[in-house]
Formats: C-alpha cells, structure tokens, sequence
C-alpha cells in the first residue's frame, strides 16, 4: 500500500469493513444509514461522500474534495489527510486538508535542540543472512545547539513489516508494523556496530533497522531513515551435516517425591571434524534454549541440556551439565528443533512413544540413544537413566543368542528382539567367506 505505515494501517482496515470481491458490505450499510435513514438528521442526510463540501473546525474552515464520491475515494482522503503530498505549501490554516494532520503534527514536534539525524547502513555479508545481519551508525553529530554537545546515549531497533505486497507474504499472516520492534539495544556507551540476535529474525521476512542519538539533555535525535531488508537463507551446511541429537531422556523413570521430568536431559554431538560455533542457535520448536555468544562445540564433543542442571548431575556423578532449558520434553514424544532463525532448521527430529520407536524409553528410565542402524535412528539406552555426558556410540547392548539345530541342516535361533531394530544375520560355509541376509523386526520377539 502506499502511504508508508499509515496508508499500510489504513488498507488492512478498510479490507476489514469492504473486504474485496463483495458486492454489498458494512460500508454499503453505513452509508445507506446516514443517506438514507429516516431517523438520520436532515442536516446530515445525503451527506456522506458529498464533494466539495466545507467544514468549520478550530483554526478555520476548510474543503473537502474527495477523487471519487465513495468509500475509496473517503479513504485516500484520509490518506492524503495523514501524509505528506502537499510539500513545500503548507501552513497553519491553509484550508487544505491534504497533508495537514502530518504537517501540523511535525509541526508541533519540532525542537531543534536535539542531536542530528544519524545515518545506518548495513555492514553484514550480501544477502543479509539471517544470522550474521550487522548495521553500522554514523557517528554522533550534535547538531546545532552549542550547550549540548555530550553524546549520553543510542539506541537500536529492529521490526518486522509485513503485508500483501512484501515478499513472502502469505494469505492469512498477520499484518506487522515497524511500531512493534522484535529487538531493540539501548547503550550509554557508543556502538557504533550491531549485530543482530538470530532468534528474534524470520527467514524471508521484511525488516527494518533504525539507530537514534541522545544529548546530555536527554533529547533524542530523530530515529535514522529505515534501512529495509529481507532476511536471507543462511548457509547452515556446516551444523547440519555435523550435529546430532545423540541422547535424548523425555520420559524418566518416576521417582517419588520429585518431578519425574527433573531427569530429563537432551544430549547434542558434534559428528564432524570441526569445531561449531554454536551462538545464537535456539530451539524453535519444544524446549526453549538460546546458545550463547561464543559457544562452541569441538569434534566428537558432547553438550548436554537438562531442565534441572543440580538434580541430573547429582544423579550422574562426574557429569558436567552445559545448559539449562525451559520447558520440558513431552512424555509422548514431540518434534525438536534446532534453528539458526525462524524458517531457518538446523536439525529437527519427531519422536514418539509409539512403535517403531523404542518403548522402553518411555518411563521404564531409559534413554533413546542414536545408533544409525534402527528403523528410527534410536534405539534403547543399555543403562537405566541413560548415559548423559558420555559416548556410547558403537556400544551393543548384550544379547543372549539361543542356537538350536533341527533335522537336516536347519538351525533355529532364538534371541530377545527390540521392536524397530535391524539386525544382520552373518552365516559362512568357511573362514574367510561369508553370505549376508538382512531381516527387520517390526515388533518385539521374545524367546
């Protein structure tokens, strides 16, 4: 919409009232109310969209000329009313309506006073990925003023816009305006660069970031121009190819006069063979945990998450608990993810307490323990309450095998089954020569 925020405002209103494509709404109602109602006053009757037509109000009398007698035409009335298309030609009672509710507000707000406007501009990689946005600020300027000339303050912002001609609007999303910030930072100390928290940003969504000044009267400087983006995909190759959720207690094992989920701990492993910065990723969807700056992960290394960091580490000598989460893991599974931005995953899993996913783990106090070879990924931690802060990786848990030979040459074996699980049966006719055959278990087999 044209007209900035206000003519932004004022479309997503009127679509409320007249929504496009009907042919009789609200408007139409209001209109024949005032037109044409007996009860409407004869002064007022017929009134509505007349133009030209005069109006006295405090300060003088001015005329009304709408561009077409109808609902659009009130409307960018008000628009015109709200902004600025009389430049260079207003003055306090002019009689034009056009411009005047802008002219006459920053008319009002004038104080010279004040430091000079600040300019931003973007100091990130191209594209604006989400997750390394910076924006630099010029430096403080007084302004005219000779008294004031102490820098005591700056302050930045971020907020989203959003409505049906931004990119990656869809139908339904709510309307947003530069009014509501998603993130802001206020210093006494000059920052002369940002950069801005990934979790606050949405992959594909319009943003603007503006940077203000303040005096040593405590006046600010009028916030910057707006420098308007679209948050972009970042490369996000490097976590997902390396990260994994090795370990994860969502169901523990009740235990009396405690919260069960006080035992719950989610267990993240760096499978490459590089160290991950892992700052400012969160968890978008179930927990709610924000890496913080200069977090990092080496290779092979292990970062354990627990809702109770004191009671987990006391139930697990020697363990060395890294973060705390709010929140807590749903007892019947629940999808987990791991992101750089909103629409921006670096790793998510769905679990569940159904088959195929291991049983076992939910509340008989085991763990599921990613081992890449079951149906889901996961199988049943070997020790009760699991192996947080620990690497498993490569450990079978014991199985007992029962051989039983039958007539001819057949032979039955017998051995307690984990639903989910693939198992591979190795037979050979000598040493150094083998056949393979695979089978799957869909549900659990007992002897």
């Amino acid at each position: 919409p044209t007209g900035g925020q206000i003519g932004q405002f004022i479309d997503e209103q009127s679509r409320f009232i007249n929504p496009p494509g009907q042919p009789l709404t609200f408007v139409d109602v209001d209109q024949f109310m005032w037109n044409y109602h007996p009860r409407t006053a004869s002064n007022h009757r017929g009134q509505l969209y007349v133009s030209p037509k005069s109006q006295n109000n405090i300060g003088g009398t001015w005329a009304r000329r709408l561009n077409s007698k109808d609902f659009e035409g009130m409307m960018q009335h008000m628009l015109d009313f709200m902004t600025d298309p009389d430049t260079g030609r207003w003055r306090i009672g002019d009689g034009d309506p056009k411009g005047y509710g802008f002219k006459y507000l920053e008319y009002e707000a004038k104080w010279t006073d004040i430091p000079d406007r600040p300019e931003i501009s973007y100091a990130g990689p191209e594209g604006y990925p989400l997750n390394e946005l910076q924006f630099k600020s010029t430096p403080f300027a007084p302004g005219s003023s000779k008294n004031n000339q102490k820098f005591t303050g700056i302050q930045w912002r971020i907020a989203e816009i959003s409505n049906p001609e931004t990119p990656y609007f869809e139908l339904g999303q709510s309307w947003k305006y530069e009014i509501q910030s998603v993130w802001e930072m206020e210093s006494d100390e000059f920052v002369e660069q940002v950069a801005i928290p990934q979790h606050v940003m949405r992959k594909g969504g319009t943003y603007r970031a503006r940077v203000r000044m303040r005096n040593c009267t405590h006046s600010w400087s009028r916030w910057s121009a707006p420098m308007e983006f679209v948050a972009g995909e970042p490369d996000l190759s490097r976590f997902r190819d390396s990260l994994a959720f090795s370990e994860i207690m969502y169901h523990p094992q009740a235990r009396p006069k405690v919260s069960n989920s006080d035992y719950e701990f989610l267990e993240i492993k760096n499978t490459g063979k590089r160290t991950l910065d892992l700052s400012g990723l969160f968890f978008s969807c179930g927990i709610r945990f924000i890496y913080q700056q200069d977090s990092t992960l080496a290779p092979g290394k292990l970062f354990v998450l627990a809702r109770n960091k004191a009671l987990l580490e006391a139930a697990h000598p020697g363990l060395k608990v890294d973060g705390v989460y709010l929140g807590k893991l749903a007892n019947q599974g629940e999808t987990l993810t791991l992101a750089a931005g909103h629409g921006a995953p670096v790793l998510s899993l769905t679990c569940s307490d159904q088959v195929p996913w291991p049983t076992k783990a939910d509340g008989e106090g085991y763990s599921l323990l990613a081992d890449g070879v079951s149906e889901t990924g996961y199988r049943a931690s070997a020790a009760i309450e699991g192996t947080p802060g620990s690497d498993p990786a490569g450990e079978v848990p014991a199985m007992k095998l029962t051989i039983d030979r039958l007539s001819g040459d057949r032979v039955r074996l017998t051995f307690e089954a984990e639903g989910g699980v693939t198992y591979t049966l190795l037979a050979t006719d000598a040493l150094g020569q083998a056949r393979h055959r695979f089978f799957k278990l869909v549900s659990p087999v007992k002897p």
